[in-house]
C-alpha cells in the first residue's frame, strides 16, 4: 500500500508527478493515496478547492466547503485556524466529524501565504514517518502551485473594481448613476440596501472566503457581493423586510451568523447607487453600535440610529428638539383626535410599504389603511412615496418613542 512507503520512495513519486506536470488536484489525489487518509487543499478562508476523493461517507468534504469540516465552537475554527496560519508546523485538532482528528498545515509560494492543506485521521491516526511525509507532500504542492498562482484564486468578478471604487468614495465625474447601474447589472427603480458582513473573531488568519459569501449571498436572495476592508458586503436589490428574524429566508441566515460569529449591519434603503458609500457607513455604524453587546445575528440601522445620533449629539433639551416638524404636527392631531395615525405609519414603514401586512398587524382593512395614508399626507403636508422622506419620519418616531420611553 502506498501509505507503507518509506520518506524516500513519497519523495520519489512526488517528484515524478511534479515532472510530469500532473496538477494540483491530481497531486492531491496522489497525496491521499501516500497518506492512506483523505486529504484536501484549502485557501486562505479554509475554503476547500482540491481534495483526494478517498473522503469517509458522511463528512462534507469532497465539495467545495470548509476544512477541517466542522469545529465543536466557532472560538476552536478561530483558534485553530490562527494556529496553522501563524505556525510552521502542522497542527492537530481534537477530534471532529465520526471523531476523527485533522492535520491541518499552512501552503507558501514566494514566501506568502496562499492557503493550507489538511489531512484528515480517517482510515488510522499519525503512524511512524507520516509527519515527515505530510511535510515532503506540502512542499510539492507548495512547488506546484508556485507554477501557477492562480490555482488558488479566482477570477474576480467583473463589479468587484467598481464597487471597491465606490466603496472607498472615489470620484469618477464619467461614472452617473446610469452607467453604475449598468455596469453592476442593477435593476433600474428597485430600492436597494447595503449589507455588511462582519466576522467578530476576525483576524489576518480567518479572511471571510468563498464558500461563506456564496451562502451569505444564497440565504440573503442577492447577486453582487465583494470583500472590502476584511467585511463581506452584499448589496441587495429589492424590497427587505425589517422582522429577518421572522419573515423567510431569514431564519436561517441568522443561525448561519451565530454558527460562524458573523454580525451582519443593514443601512437604510436607497435608491442611487453613487450613494454606497454613506450607506456601507451606515450599516459599519450598527455593527459597531451592536456587535459588542448582542453579538452575532441581522441588525438594521433604523434600530441603532436614534442611539447613535444621541451619543454624537448628547440633546441639550426635549428629543422633539431634532425631531421632523410633520411628526410632531402628526402627534399632536393623533392627541386631539384619539388616533392613532402616528403607530401607523411606523409599521407602514417597517413592512416595505405594503399595505396588507400594515392592515393585518394594525387590525385594519386594507382600505383603511390606504385612508389613513391619505390622511397623514395632508396632516403632515409630505409626500411618502421618498424613501429619504419616509426614513426622516420614521426616524422622528423613533425619537419621540425613546423620550416617551425615557419619561416613563
Amino acid at each position: 500500500m502506498s501509505g507503507n512507503l518509506t520518506p524516500q520512495q513519497t519523495s520519489e513519486r512526488l517528484m515524478t508527478a511534479l515532472a510530469q506536470n500532473w496538477g494540483p488536484e491530481a497531486l492531491v489525489r496522489l497525496a491521499g493515496d501516500i497518506m492512506d487518509n483523505p486529504v484536501a487543499v484549502g485557501d486562505t478562508s479554509l475554503t476547500i478547492l482540491f481534495t483526494s476523493g478517498n473522503m469517509p461517507e458522511g463528512v462534507p468534504m469532497t465539495h467545495p466547503g470548509m476544512i477541517p469540516p466542522k469545529f465543536t465552537t466557532d472560538r476552536e475554527f478561530i483558534k485553530y485556524n490562527e494556529d496553522a496560519y501563524y505556525d510552521d508546523a502542522p497542527i492537530i485538532t481534537p477530534p471532529q466529524f465520526g471523531g476523527y482528528r485533522t492535520v491541518l498545515t499552512r501552503l507558501k509560494v514566494h514566501r506568502q501565504i496562499v492557503g493550507y492543506m489538511s489531512v484528515l485521521l480517517a482510515a488510522h491516526g499519525l503512524r511512524e514517518n507520516d509527519m515527515e511525509r505530510i511535510y515532503l507532500i506540502r512542499t510539492a504542492i507548495e512547488v506546484e502551485l508556485g507554477k501557477n498562482t492562480s490555482a488558488l484564486s479566482q477570477p474576480p468578478r467583473p463589479w468587484e473594481f467598481t464597487l471597491k471604487k465606490l466603496l472607498s468614495g472615489a470620484d469618477n465625474p464619467l461614472q452617473n448613476n446610469a452607467d453604475l447601474t449598468i455596469s453592476l447589472g442593477i435593476d433600474k427603480n428597485v430600492r436597494l440596501y447595503v449589507l455588511v458582513f462582519k466576522m467578530l473573531g476576525y483576524s489576518r488568519a480567518n479572511t471571510p472566503g468563498l464558500a461563506i459569501r456564496r451562502e451569505l449571498l444564497s440565504l440573503t436572495g442577492s447577486k453582487i457581493s465583494v470583500l472590502y476592508e476584511g467585511n463581506i458586503v452584499i448589496i441587495r436589490q429589492g424590497m427587505l423586510h425589517l422582522e429577518p428574524a421572522l419573515t423567510p429566508p431569514y431564519p436561517g441566515l441568522d443561525t448561519f451568523l451565530k454558527k460562524y460569529g458573523i454580525v451582519c449591519g443593514i443601512s437604510t434603503g436607497f435608491g442611487q447607487i453613487t450613494e454606497l458609500r454613506e450607506h456601507y457607513l451606515k450599516a459599519l455604524d450598527t455593527i459597531a453600535y451592536f456587535a459588542p453587546g448582542s453579538g452575532a445575528g441581522v441588525y438594521k440601522y433604523e434600530s441603532a440610529a436614534v442611539f447613535l445620533l444621541l451619543k454624537k449629539h448628547p440633546p441639550a433639551g426635549k428629543r422633539a428638539d431634532y425631531c421632523h416638524p410633520a411628526v410632531l404636527a402628526l402627534k399632536a392631531y393623533d392627541a386631539r383626535a384619539h388616533t392613532n395615525y402616528t403607530h401607523v405609519l411606523r409599521l407602514y414603514v417597517e413592512n416595505e410599504k405594503n399595505t396588507q401586512l400594515t392592515a393585518s398587524k394594525t387590525g385594519l382593512s386594507k382600505a383603511s389603511v390606504y385612508r389613513i395614508l391619505e390622511r397623514i399626507k395632508k396632516i403632515t403636508g409630505q409626500s411618502l412615496e421618498s424613501p429619504g422622506t419616509l426614513f426622516n419620519l420614521y426616524f422622528s418616531i423613533l425619537l419621540l418613542e425613546q423620550q416617551e420611553d425615557h419619561d416613563a
